[in-house]
């Protein structure tokens, strides 16, 4: 019964309750606490101040050569041929002493606030989401961006990827979109009354002539910088368009993402409390839904709206708050306009007198400004996914392990068993582990013709029911998945099942009625097909024909899945199999007393101790046989502890006394068992292949010539190039999938790139919110290669770089695959993996 506490009127009321939040973190969150961190600092503030000091030194401003936009924009805007970014480059490059009049990286008196954030001209809505949700999270964005020298104008920023922190360094100057006063024609000059300095004044000194992301206060530069030096982290600009606001979040504090799908929510209520109530404490949350799809009749409406909301756009979750009874949820457009217009909406019907008194409580106020207020019911309704990425404090510990593992051609069977980890938990503790892909964001412009979908199961070492099976939240587009678990101390197995999408030619082609035969210069029906549908199909034949006893598998048996469960059992059986090696075997009587162990199978000497008091002749024997002697000859296995088996000698005789002659043991003859029977028969079988390759390499050594008998060819006269360097006649190479490389006559650091192989049919996947994936470019015919081309500042030579081919190479055949695990132990878990034959690169 609460408590009661005595009002102004003398009348007793009860003692407001305060809401406690289960779960909240005992210590500070923020960024992911490891050694590379404070290294990442360390080395970004050293290099810092030292560059500030030689720049102060030389009387001039820092420019960053790495990632100059003024004189090196190509590099700094676009990715892989046919991955341009879609706005750019601007009208001008300017400084930001040049843009504000007075500019500061935060707020005079204040900290980084979400309401500051406004998208430009570039599509990452996903990434200016996330910047406004961590900075719902005080000093996070400070934590951030480590160290700088305005004056100068030299920025160090921290990112987190695949192998920790790293830091990242840029200049001042940004892409502006109003052009210079020298560029207007005469009428618009006129409107200014020629006069420069009011161009200037009017039109480009303020944050609103920005190309690209800047802050709603007119002096604020953090937004603009810390966005240019994310897309210098991932290479260019055109790499940070479209993508999933948590791996963004990701990107910036360390933290662990994970995709809920609003459908697949079981308990609404449960969800409130134990997910959207923590928001800002130790998670971060962000929301989308999918684009709306067009009609034929809506060609004119570009655009179709949820009440306002745009589809495959992202939404910020800044606060999550109950009161009177009543669950909202306010969140931010990154646009800095466009709100909700439904219910709860800024002017809607539902703020009557009483409920505008809770304003405050929700931190908002009215206004176009992008923020607004949901109600949690109509929340769950809209949006289609609820993006979460946990943040840590300093008392997690995490260990990793990356693999490159070779795909099973396709089409197959989507099966388990391709790779499995092997996992130890040090202590009880709450874990995490997350699969995950390559990021291969820095390089996505490269283009890719399949996609690769994942899940996992994991079981505790010696169960056969995993303790959860978990799939990617979004198949195809989500690079990871998490499972969230209470482990106690010990093995756990992790098991992972990949499958590829991508089309196979179909060389047969089929009519377009489907019955008869196929006649030429029809046009053939599905020429390609589905690699995962392709393999669900002949699976199902498979299994079907499999009824039939005397049915041929071949090479069928690919298509012949292999089930979790199967997989659990054969670790099962090789646990065993090793335990069953490990335990003591004991003598049954009828062998009688003239037994003895074979040879290199006791546990100690093979000279027998002398008799002890108290054994009446009987001494104790201990043996090791394999579990294959157990079975054929009825041996019984005891634990380590059962008394070990008893021999009793024979009586002395006059020819042998017992002082004299040491004892001997003789062995009978043994039948055979069948697993040593398949032993010996392998060893046979290997020999005669070993002896008939012998044969084979002598046999060569006789037939084919020796060096001095191979006529050698005189070398080859130099050839003479003309003035230009360019000879007048080149004959291009054989290999059809060779690259060419055309060097262009102005200037060599202009190439292009050709393939003379076929074009590869591309997959994209469904867009990521905030853009799509770019289109890969058009093949043109290949050009032939008239000399090397000469990388600028020297470096290895063309002949002698023959692997950048093969990075360029669609990696189809093949995945990188990390497998993290985050405690809360003193030691950190121990990670091993273990990949079939098959899918090992040596």
């Amino acid at each position: 019964m609460p408590k009661l506490k005595r009002n102004r009127s003398g009348r007793f009321r009860p003692r407001p309750r305060t809401k406690v939040l289960q779960g909240a973190p005992s210590k500070p969150v923020g960024l992911f606490v490891t050694k590379e961190l404070k290294l990442a600092i360390e080395e970004c503030t050293e290099k810092v101040q030292r560059i500030a000091k030689e720049c102060r030194a030389r009387n001039k401003k820092f420019r960053d050569l790495e990632f100059d936009i003024e004189f090196d924009e190509k590099l700094c805007l676009h990715g892989f041929p046919g991955s341009e970014v879609s706005q750019g480059p601007g009208k001008d490059v300017q400084r930001v002493t040049e843009i504000f009049d007075d500019p500061h990286f935060f707020p005079l008196g204040g900290a980084a606030n979400s309401n500051a954030i406004k998208q430009g001209e570039l599509g990452d809505c996903w990434f200016l989401s996330a910047l406004a949700t961590v900075s719902c999270v005080p000093n996070l964005i400070e934590k951030i961006c480590v160290a700088r020298d305005e004056r100068v104008g030299i920025y160090g920023f921290i990112f987190h990827g695949d192998r920790g922190w790293t830091s990242i360094i840029v200049d001042d100057m940004l892409f502006t979109n109003v052009p210079k006063f020298e560029e207007l024609d005469d009428t618009t000059q006129a409107l200014y009354h020629g006069d420069k300095d009011q161009y200037h004044r009017v039109s480009r000194k303020h944050g609103s002539s920005l190309l690209y992301a800047k802050a709603g206060s007119q002096q604020e530069t953090w937004v603009p910088l810390i966005e240019k030096a994310y897309a210098k982290f991932y290479g260019n600009f055109s790499h940070i368009e479209g993508g999933w606001t948590r791996e963004a979040v990701e990107d910036l504090t360390g933290g662990v993402a994970k995709a809920f799908i609003t459908k697949d929510i079981l308990d609404g209520d449960r969800f409130w409390r134990e997910e959207l109530l923590k928001a800002n404490q130790d998670r971060l949350f962000a929301c989308s839904f999918d684009p709306l799809p067009s009609l034929p009749d809506d060609a004119g409406e570009k655009n179709k709206t949820v009440n306002g909301l745009h589809g495959g756009h992202a939404y910020s979750v800044l606060r999550v708050v109950e009161c009177l009874g009543k669950r909202f949820v306010v969140l931010r457009n990154p646009w800095g306009h466009g709100e909700w217009t439904g219910a709860w909406s800024d002017g809607s019907r539902e703020w009557t007198a009483g409920w505008l008194k809770i304003l405050p409580e929700l931190q908002h106020t009215f206004g176009n400004d992008g923020q607004f207020v949901m109600d949690y019911d109509e929340f769950l309704h809209c949006f289609t996914m609820v993006e979460r990425t946990y943040l840590f404090d300093e008392t997690w510990i995490l260990s990793s392990q990356w693999v490159h593992v070779r795909l099973t051609k396709q089409p197959t069977a989507w099966s388990y068993g391709g790779l499995t980890f092997d996992v130890t938990i040090p202590s009880r503790s709450k874990t995490i582990l997350v699969l995950s892909q390559l990021n291969e964001r820095a390089f996505r412009s490269i283009p890719k013709s399949s996609l690769v979908l994942l899940d996992l199961a994991v079981v505790k070492k010696g169960d056969k029911i995993p303790l959860e099976v978990a799939s990617q939240a979004r198949p195809l587009v989500c690079r990871s998945i998490t499972v969230e678990l209470d482990l106690d101390e010990g093995d756990y197995f992790v098991y992972v099942r990949f499958d590829q999408s991508h089309f196979v030619p179909i060389h047969e082609p089929y009519p377009l009625d489907g019955f008869g035969p196929y006649t030429p210069g029809t046009p053939p029906i599905r020429p390609h097909a589905s690699s995962r549908v392709l393999s669900r199909v002949l699976s199902r034949k498979v299994e079907a024909y499999s009824l039939a006893e005397n049915w041929d598998f071949g090479a069928k048996a690919a298509f012949t899945a292999k089930s979790l469960e199967a997989v659990i059992q054969q670790d099962l059986d090789e646990i065993e199999m090793k335990s069953a090696l490990a335990t003591k075997i004991e003598l049954p009587e009828e062998f009688g007393s003239n037994l003895s162990p074979p040879r290199g199978r006791r546990s100690r000497s093979s000279t027998l101790p002398e008799e002890k008091e108290g054994t009446d002749g009987e001494e104790l024997l201990l043996l090791r046989l394999p579990e294959a002697d157990a079975l054929n000859s009825g041996i019984k296995a005891t634990t380590l502890d059962a008394a070990p088996p008893q021999r009793v000698e024979d009586p002395p005789t006059p020819e042998r006394p017992r002082e004299d002659t040491k004892e001997k043991i003789v062995l009978p003859p043994r039948r055979i068992g069948p697993l040593e029977f398949q032993q010996l028969e392998t060893l046979l079988n290997l020999f005669k292949i070993g002896f008939l390759n012998l044969l084979a390499i002598f046999g060569l050594t006789l037939i084919l010539p020796t060096p001095e008998r191979i006529p050698q060819k005189p070398p080859p006269d130099e050839p003479t190039l003309p003035p230009n360097g360019i000879p007048e006649q080149t004959t291009p190479y054989e290999d059809p999938a060779m690259l060419y490389i055309a060097i262009d006559s102005d200037t060599e650091s202009d190439i292009s790139v050709s393939s003379q192989a076929s074009p590869k049919l591309i997959i994209e996947p469904p867009s990521p919110i905030g853009g799509s994936f770019p289109t890969p470019p058009t093949l043109l015919p290949p050009l032939p290669l008239a000399r090397p081309a000469e990388p600028r500042g020297g470096g290895t030579t063309f002949s002698s770089r023959q692997e950048w081919k093969d990075l360029l190479k669609d990696e189809t055949g093949s995945i990188v695959l990390g497998l993290r695990v985050y405690t809360q132990t003193k030691d950190p878990a121990e990670i091993s993996s273990r990949i079939p034959t098959d899918n090992a690169f040596k």
